[in-house]
């Protein structure tokens, strides 16, 4: 088996980085034939990791992944080297495990660190830098807090619905109100205007009677 595509693409341009591409980890391993399987197993992708000269030489490399986007790399610094891991993680107070679950991810996680904005570049407690490939398909954890965060969405839709339900439900009973005011304030002009016509009616009746007194 040869080496990952990605950490194949690093070696093809180690010349850039002059001598900060050490070579693959393989390169630096050698083994009994009956024991070679065995450590292959238990390395597992690290087995495709890249030795680099010191952690100065990553952000180079980063920036070349990022443009080339070959796949995901495993960066190994030969200074300071490995490290012991840490008491913390990146997801300390973010993520919550239960149970017998809680001692495994703080072993898995505990140490690591995130290395850029998006949260991609990441330096694992024994000083490794894993670069990403492509956007991975959603694993079950993705998709959990996907589905979480779908429900919230339509319980907050729904509030937003019902509010603007009330709203427009408040809107048409100040229009009713309104409108009610309206033909209220018509019928008082309107008896208001007969009224005044039928004192105006009588005022020119009482005048019609005093001028006829006044010229018999």
């Amino acid at each position: 088996m040869g080496l990952a595509p990605a950490a194949a693409a690093l070696l093809a341009v180690r010349d850039r980085f002059g001598d900060g591409v050490l070579g693959p980890l393989s390169d630096f391993l050698s083994t009994d034939r009956q024991d070679a399987e065995l450590a292959e197993r238990l390395l597992g992708e690290w087995m495709h990791a890249v030795l680099v000269r010191d952690e100065g030489v990553i952000p180079a490399i980063q920036a070349w992944h990022a443009e080339a986007q070959p796949g995901a790399i495993v960066l190994l610094p030969a200074h300071p080297g490995p490290r012991g891991a840490g008491d913390v993680h990146p997801l300390v107070n973010r993520m919550r495990a239960e149970g017998p679950a809680a001692a495994w991810v703080h072993a898995a996680l505990a140490g690591s660190e995130v290395l850029d904005e998006s949260g991609q570049v990441l330096r694992r407690a024994s000083g490794a830098v894993f670069l990403p490939g492509r956007q991975a398909q959603s694993g079950p954890l993705r998709r959990r807090a996907e589905l979480a965060s779908l429900v919230q969405d339509v319980a907050e839709a729904e509030r937003r619905f019902r509010t603007a339900e009330e709203q427009v439900a408040a809107t048409v009973q100040q229009l009713a109100d309104a409108e009610r005011a309206l033909h209220a304030a018509d019928a008082a002009a309107e008896a208001a205007g007969r009224r005044s016509a039928r004192r105006w009616r009588r005022a020119r009746m009482r005048h019609a009677r005093r001028w006829r007194w006044s010229a018999s």
